[in-house]
């Protein structure tokens, strides 16, 4: 999926290239392509919205350093957007960009703590703010345990399986680059990911409610044990 989103923002910038200076038609043009190659890569709506947002006031804010051709100015600021719209690597995690590749809870906290100070807003006040932005979710994971020769069984047939539906949901992609990876049309979405160490599968889910969430993790806990009906 990265290698493609690297890709088409590669594509992207072609659009500045030539360009004598950073314009409002020049940047909306190459915004509207990276909008599109983050929507691809199933970043959710409202989060690719405000990260092309973001980039085209910067870019717009710092046309006077003429020294420095817009094609690597646009580069610049979009690596450093994704760098910050990336800091958690895995869903429901939490990590930060720049500094280590474990999760860093103290860090995460204190950075929490001097946000409600700064803001002078109470931790629900901030997380009603935060899903008025981008909406409601409910992230989850169970870790199901298999006997040795299911675990193996199902990382040798999990690559073929293709479900049609899932909770009533269609899915409108379907990866097999790690485990078995289900998107919905609603940004919902489903992960079954064997572990390669252990007869252990991960299931991965996030919905717009505990309730939805729990049927998903449960399809994918029905799917790994191959219960599920396809």
């Amino acid at each position: 999926m990265f290698e493609n989103l690297s890709d088409r923002l590669e594509r992207s910038f072609k659009i500045l290239k030539g360009e004598g200076k950073i314009t409002e038609i020049n940047v909306a043009e190459t915004m509207k392509d990276v909008r599109r190659a983050l929507l691809d890569a199933d970043v959710n709506y409202k989060v690719a919205k405000e990260f092309t947002n973001k980039v085209k006031e910067k870019a717009l804010g710092m046309n006077v350093l003429t020294a420095v051709k817009p094609g690597q100015l646009m580069i610049k600021l979009v690596h450093d957007e994704l760098e910050e719209l990336m800091g958690g690597e895995e869903a429901g995690g939490i990590g930060i960009a720049a500094h280590m590749p474990e999760r860093d809870g103290i860090l995460a906290c204190l950075i929490l703590c001097e946000l409600m100070a700064k803001t002078d807003a109470p931790l629900g006040v901030l997380v009603d703010q935060l899903e008025d932005s981008f909406g409601k979710t409910s992230y989850g994971r169970r870790d199901l345990r298999l006997e040795a020769e299911d675990a193996e069984t199902l990382r040798t047939l999990l690559p073929g399986v293709n479900p049609k539906s899932i909770c009533g949901k269609v899915p409108q992609n379907v990866s097999h680059m790690d485990g078995l990876r289900l998107s919905f049309e609603d940004d919902t979405w489903l992960l079954v990911r064997p572990s390669g160490t252990e007869p252990v599968v991960r299931v991965y889910a996030e919905g717009f409610s505990v309730e939805e969430r729990d049927e998903l993790l449960d399809a994918g806990c029905a799917l790994a044990r191959g219960t599920y009906p396809l």
